[in-house]
């Protein structure tokens, strides 16, 4: 008896899986980071009372995580004040049910590689680097 773990969802990400697979929208996905459009349009699908309606507002804010100058630095010291990096005000319910669906899915096919020892994907080899020289 064994313990196996897998984390999916950062080589998903990394990978550019969810842009994809993602439906077609009207702007850019590939730099939206965290509390963006994707994250946003799941609370708005899933727990739409704790979104307050400011979010149509927010302006988008980006930064360049993978920046040396930017390694050991918070969201808020690389300019996203507000703890988000993407288009929050992009978000939709319909993008939210979208993404709930394909992240439970993949959560799924993952497991199911895992248990049966399939090929599990990886981070892109320029993220694992990155990470392994994080103090």
């Amino acid at each position: 008896p064994f313990m196996k773990i897998y984390e999916p969802l950062a080589p998903y990400f990394y990978n550019k899986i969810v842009e994809k697979r993602e439906p077609n929208v009207k702007f850019d996905t590939s730099r939206e980071v965290h509390a963006d459009f994707r994250e946003t349009s799941l609370m708005r699908y899933l727990y739409p009372y704790l979104v307050d309606e400011c979010y149509k507002k927010l302006p988008t804010v980006y930064a360049n995580l993978f920046s040396i100058k930017n390694w050991n630095k918070t969201l808020q010291d690389i300019g996203a004040k507000n703890g988000y990096v993407g288009t929050p005000s992009e978000a939709t319910i319909e993008y939210g049910k979208w993404y709930f669906k394909e992240i439970v899915n993949f959560y799924v096919e993952s497991v199911l590689n895992l248990i049966e020892g399939k090929e599990l994907l990886d981070l892109p080899k320029k993220v694992s680097t990155i990470m392994k020289l994080l103090p």
